[in-house]
């Protein structure tokens, strides 16, 4: 009885682990990966991304249900018409702030309302971009329209975008936009670290940015152009059928995601790592089971304890002239296994409802 205590619960375990993952929305468990704030280069985000993508694979192989990544520059001050960066200090009106981002498959996964995705590119540092309908309505820009950006009002590299596409989101492909649709409105900056302004001009910190949607060809040429040594984003996500996590072992979902998590923040130095749900229901149903093992040794222990007082009551009773009972079932010609099996059988009955009992807890508890 008290060897298959631990092999009950485990089962239970297990089940609960699979009723809590039923509950999680879609097919996939989803990870996130914020990766270090690193000097951009082409070659650094190619070492990057084949880290990531080779760790992936290594973790989770044939269960990667999908994977995308975005990489987003520091923040520019934006010039346009009407709207240009001053040469020297002048606070007589506000900048616009913003800055470049490619988003894997983004281009999959819209639709464009004018424009195109791609355009000729004019020279080494002038891209085409799309920006969202919400960007061109706040903004008012238009088709062609040419935006300058520098990170300071004296710097000498300028990057030059074209306005090639105004485009909104097809919301097709759930978990795509689930992951990446916070990248298409931004707040304003006024409460991160970018809220201060460069020198010499003015901003308002209520103003949200302007993101500019560039192809993963092109940021790479941002990456070894203007770009080349100025601090970068990266974050990836990736969704893993939630049916590879199950196991008999309850730790095993909890143990797997921490190695990878692991792997991750030692090949990268600086990033975070976020595997969705899966520590949370672990310890959720470590600690119900904690719970339910107070009371399954409780049950086991009264039984045990009601199974040494009922031989004891029948030794004493089948020895025993004294019970009125007994004695009239012995005249009537009972045995004494007769007898015996009589308790035997009331051990029994109390057996099978103390385990109802228990069952019910422990589904109660689980449930709970």
């Amino acid at each position: 009885m008290g060897a298959f205590g631990p092999i009950y619960m485990n089962s239970l375990n297990r089940l609960g682990f699979e009723s809590e993952l039923t509950r999680i929305s879609g097919d996939t468990i989803d990870i996130t990966i914020f990766g270090p704030r690193l000097p951009a280069s082409s070659t650094r985000l190619n070492q990057t991304n084949d880290i990531v993508d080779k760790t992936i694979f290594s973790y989770f192989d044939e269960s990667i249900n999908y994977q995308y990544r975005t990489y987003k520059s520091g923040v520019y001050l934006l010039g346009y018409e009407n709207r240009e960066i001053p040469m020297e200090p002048d606070f007589s009106y506000t900048l616009a702030r913003g800055w470049v981002q490619t988003i894997k498959d983004l281009s999959s996964n819209v639709s464009l309302l004018s424009g195109d995705f791609d355009a000729p590119n004019k020279s080494q540092n002038h891209y085409p971009a799309i920006i969202t309908k919400l960007t061109q309505e706040r903004f008012q820009f238009e088709i062609g329209q040419n935006i300058e950006l520098r990170k300071t009002i004296g710097a000498k590299e300028a990057i030059q975008v074209t306005i090639s596409g105004v485009f909104e989101p097809n919301y097709e492909t759930e978990k795509y936009w689930n992951n990446v649709e916070m990248f298409l409105d931004p707040p304003p900056l006024a409460d991160t670290a970018d809220a201060t302004p460069p020198p010499g001009v003015r901003v308002d910190a209520d103003e949200p940015p302007i993101v500019l949607f560039i192809s993963e060809k092109d940021f790479g040429s941002y990456a070894e152009g203007a770009g080349n040594g100025k601090l970068i984003s990266s974050i990836w996500f990736a969704g893993i059928d939630k049916n590879s996590f199950i196991s008999n072992n309850i730790q095993y979902p909890k143990l797997l995601a921490d190695s990878f998590e692991r792997k991750i923040k030692t090949s990268l130095a600086g990033s975070t790592v976020f595997v969705s749900s899966i520590k949370g229901i672990v310890l959720n149903i470590e600690d119900k089971a904690n719970a339910a093992n107070v009371s399954l040794s409780v049950l086991i222990t009264s039984l045990i304890t009601c199974g040494i007082l009922l031989v004891a009551l029948a030794a004493r009773n089948l020895t025993s002239s004294r019970n009125p009972h007994f004695t009239l079932l012995k005249l009537r010609g009972a045995s004494l296994k007769s007898l015996l099996n009589f308790y035997l059988i009331e051990k029994e009955n109390l057996l099978v409802l103390c385990l109802q009992y228990q069952n019910q807890i422990v589904f109660e508890l689980t449930e709970n």
